[in-house]
């Protein structure tokens, strides 16, 4: 699945909510906003705009939290943006990672070559937990808890799905395709891409129609994704 930026965007972090079918990005394009669509890109929603660029990214998923870093501080919020608050906002340099594991947030300093944590409820009991450490770019925090009932797990043959099963927020699933393959009528099966002649176009999935080469960059869509209009040089 690509997922991809609209005009001036310029993606970074990337955190999931799996159990609720949710993509968190950054981006530090234009605006410094931290964002929020479906596993598949679609319903964007923007949880929270920054004045400074927003350094790193973790989910919550226990609580239904997203926290996010700025060069200043370490904020927090509900998963639609709502109730934020700060939970660091003092002695940050440069926060390159963040990650959430029980009651605590965990926390990586490029520029101080340090991990801490906090009590991600509280923000108190601020602890240095390793010093001196150097070359590290991102922080993950791993638990051996595995959710059997999951909607895209064994217990469900996966959804259904030959490739790709994404969860969606109200615990239904839906049956994507890697890129460069193109989901069935029945909505579960991939397949490759029909192949196109030689003087036609192949049309993006799900559709994949083959059109004449020469209706390609001609200023009309023809394709329903309007894949054929895309990419397309400018005239000057």
């Amino acid at each position: 699945v690509v997922v991809r930026g609209a005009n001036g965007e310029k993606p970074r972090n990337i955190a999931l909510h799996p159990d609720k079918g949710f993509l968190f990005w950054t981006d530090v394009g234009v605006k410094s906003r931290v964002l929020r669509s479906r596993l598949d890109g679609q319903k964007r929603l923007v949880i929270a705009e920054e004045k400074d660029q927003v350094t790193a990214l973790a989910v919550d998923k226990d609580h239904d939290l997203i926290f996010w870093s700025t060069k200043q501080r370490i904020n927090v919020a509900d998963l639609t943006g709502k109730n934020m608050r700060t939970v660091v906002s003092s002695q940050l340099s440069q926060v390159s990672g963040l990650a959430v594991l029980g009651d605590y947030l965990y926390w990586m300093d490029k520029d101080q070559q340090l991990i801490e944590r906090v009590d991600k409820n509280t923000g108190l009991s601020r602890e240095a937990i390793m010093s001196k450490v150097a070359h590290l770019t991102d922080l993950v925090a791993i638990t051996n808890i595995k959710n059997a009932n999951h909607p895209c797990g064994p217990l469900t043959n996966h959804g259904g799905c030959t490739h790709l099963c994404l969860p969606l927020p109200h615990g239904s699933t839906e049956c994507s395709c890697p890129q460069g393959l193109i989901l069935h009528e029945d909505r579960a099966t991939c397949s490759a891409l029909p192949a196109c002649g030689v003087d036609h176009f192949t049309c993006g999935a799900p559709s994949a129609d083959c059109i004449p080469s020469a209706w390609r960059c001609d200023g009309q869509s023809d394709c329903p994704d309007s894949s054929d209009e895309m990419g397309c040089p400018e005239c000057t």
